[in-house]
């Protein structure tokens, strides 16, 4: 058999290339990642992709096939450390500029809090417009564990897994809350767990549906579209 064309020099699968390997090296044009920016969004929203999403996501579950991959992986300390660290270059133990403190301070002038002049009583319970009948106030159902927790923590490698979040709970001091993907308290199933921070867990409460798809189509991108 011929040696794959990317120079791996490991045989070739699929003609003269390993699967996955044909575009090794190769540099997008700006035009192409421009191409990209704009046909994307409209890509992942279309109801022919939701619905394959879907699919996939009742597939897997039904199947048993989710997250298997992770199930029951355990982190070393030293693999454990390389996240901290790594998630730690960012920004930890730097401080901002001068400018950078101006800009922020000038920023936050013009901001005023939805809630702001609000007299507490008047936004609580039924009459604040997250209120979703008392849903927060339910019991979890049987089944959710320590040991599941730590399980999806695991699983999840200890960081909050919305995109663009950087925080650990190796550098952050947050609660990281378990997630219930649809907001069903007794679905402990696993492909319906998500680690989150205690931030962006909160923004979770509002938009439900939309968080719903986000995460859903997530877990499934990470996880189980490994599986299927």
């Amino acid at each position: 058999m011929s040696k794959c064309n990317c120079g791996c020099e490991k045989e070739a699968t699929y003609g003269d290339w390993i699967q996955g390997h044909w575009n090794r090296g190769k540099k997008r044009s700006e035009e192409f990642k421009n191409h990209l920016k704009n046909i994307m969004p409209k890509v992942l929203s279309s109801d022919i992709v939701k619905k394959k999403i879907s699919t996939g996501v009742n597939k897997a579950v039904l199947k048993g096939k989710a997250g298997k991959k992770n199930k029951g992986r355990i982190l070393s300390q030293e693999h454990k450390t390389k996240i901290s660290k790594n998630n730690a270059r960012g920004f930890l133990g730097k401080n901002h500029s001068e400018e950078t403190k101006n800009k922020m301070s000038l920023a936050k002038e013009n901001y005023i809090p939805w809630n702001k002049g609000i007299e507490h009583s008047k936004i609580r319970g039924d009459k604040n417009p997250a209120w979703q009948g008392g849903k927060s106030f339910e019991l979890y159902g049987r089944g959710f564990t320590k040991e599941l927790k730590e399980k999806i923590r695991k699983r999840d490698n200890y960081e909050c897994q919305y995109q663009g979040c950087d925080r650990t709970m190796f550098n952050s001091d947050m609660d990281f809350p378990v997630h219930h993907i649809d907001y069903d308290k007794k679905n402990h199933n696993e492909d319906n767990l998500i680690l989150l921070c205690n931030s962006c867990h909160a923004k979770s409460g509002f938009k439900r549906a939309y968080w719903l798809g986000f995460y859903s189509a997530l877990i499934y991108q990470k996880y189980l579209r490994r599986s299927l």
